[in-house]
């Protein structure tokens, strides 16, 4: 049924998706959005290939920041391999040195052993706080 919706009212579908979580747009929603634009443009008053190109620019602009930020994130993650951290879990909040990092469906996640020994995966943005 959200795939009829997403259908029927493509700005609705964009703003659905930011509002799940995001505070900006992604490159989908993005094109979501120039689609929605060049689909309902009076016929009266179409848009200049000035505007067009300056639009498309954009596409690779906000490609670029994406990319730019998702490197960030592993960079950053990176860094704390060895580093004891303290972070957010769903069984609440818990300490551990860092041994590994991984990427899933996009999120850049640090694993650590718990006081208990268990292993614990958390988003970076998870992370509260760090030590050597």
């Amino acid at each position: 049924m959200s795939s009829v919706n997403q259908i029927a009212n493509p700005m609705a579908a964009a703003a659905a998706s930011t509002t799940a979580g995001k505070d900006q747009l992604n490159m989908k929603d993005f094109l979501v959005l120039l689609t929605t634009e060049l689909s309902n443009q009076l016929p009266t008053d179409p848009i200049t290939s000035k505007d067009y190109y300056a639009q498309i620019a954009q596409i690779g602009t906000v490609q670029g920041v994406d990319q730019l930020s998702q490197t960030s994130q592993e960079a950053q993650a990176a860094s704390l391999l060895g580093k004891t951290v303290t972070a957010s879990t769903q069984q609440g909040v818990m300490s551990g040195v860092v041994k590994k990092v991984t990427i899933s469906g996009g999120n850049v996640n640090v694993v650590f052993n718990d006081a208990n020994g268990n292993s614990q995966t958390v988003q970076l943005s998870n992370v509260q706080s760090v030590s050597n």
